[in-house]
């Protein structure tokens, strides 16, 4: 779903203001956007990964709980935070990674628009 709308966002590689919802985006979707496929699969698998674990963890967790299996049960959550860790940690890298290029492509595209102004001035004739 998060790549189908990144996919329909993205336009061609030109320097083009995001909007500022998108930079919050989850699974690489903000990097997908800008055109950088590489972060955004390493982003989002990360993201996609860490919930696995997470989540894997947790229902073992309960069946070890169910189980009275507490060393494995505690086990588990622990394991289930480190997943979810990665999780957030990783989209907290894509939501920054994004916003600084944004930012990069912003100031490029400002420095463009004063290059046009001064090349769109009148020269003063005579030498």
């Amino acid at each position: 779903m998060f790549l189908t709308l990144a996919l329909m966002l993205s336009s061609p590689a030109v320097a083009q203001e995001q909007p500022g919802w998108t930079l919050i985006l989850p699974l690489g979707a903000p990097q997908f956007i800008q055109h950088r496929v590489p972060r955004g699969v390493v982003s989002g698998g990360i993201q996609v990964a860490g919930l696995g674990v997470a989540i894997g963890s947790g229902v073992a967790a309960n069946r070890a709980a169910e189980a009275e299996d507490f060393e494995r049960e505690g086990t588990m959550q622990i394991i289930s935070i480190a997943g979810a860790s990665a999780a957030c940690g990783a989209l907290f890298y894509s939501v920054m990674d994004a916003a600084h290029y944004n930012q990069l492509q912003r100031e490029q595209m400002a420095a463009q628009a004063r290059a046009w102004a001064v090349a769109a001035l009148p020269h003063p004739a005579g030498g």
